[in-house]
C-alpha cells in the first residue's frame, strides 16, 4: 500500500462565545498549550498558539485523516470539555471559525 503524505498549513480563529473575555492571562498559555495537544494528537502538527482574552489564533498543518470539519469539532469540543472541568463550567466556544490556508 502506497504511504500518503499530506501537507496543509492552515490559519485558524475562532472566539469565545458572545466574545466573552474567558482567556484571562492566567488561563491563557494553559489553554494554548491543551489546544497543541489536541491538534498533535489528532495527527496534525501545532506550529504556533496565540490569541487574547476572547478569541484563538492557530497557525498549524491538518491531520491527513480528519476532514477540516471534523478536526475543528474535535478541537472546539475536547478544549471545550477541560476548560469547563478546570475553569469555568458555563465556558462555550462560538459556534463557527474561521480556516484559511497559508503558504
Amino acid at each position: 500500500m502506497p504511504a500518503s503524505y499530506a501537507h496543509l498549513a492552515v490559519h485558524i480563529v475562532f472566539s469565545t462565545h458572545n466574545h466573552k473575555t474567558w482567556l484571562k492571562p492566567e488561563i491563557r498559555d494553559a489553554m494554548h498549550a491543551y489546544l497543541a495537544g489536541i491538534i498533535n494528537r489528532t495527527g496534525g502538527k501545532a506550529i504556533k498558539i496565540g490569541g487574547t482574552q476572547d478569541h484563538v489564533h492557530i497557525l498549524c498543518l491538518l491531520p491527513k485523516n480528519l476532514s477540516p470539519g471534523e478536526f475543528m469539532a474535535k478541537l472546539k469540543a475536547n478544549s471545550s470539555k477541560w476548560i469547563r472541568e478546570k475553569h469555568f463550567p458555563d465556558f462555550h466556544w462560538q459556534d463557527g471559525y474561521g480556516l484559511f490556508s497559508v503558504s
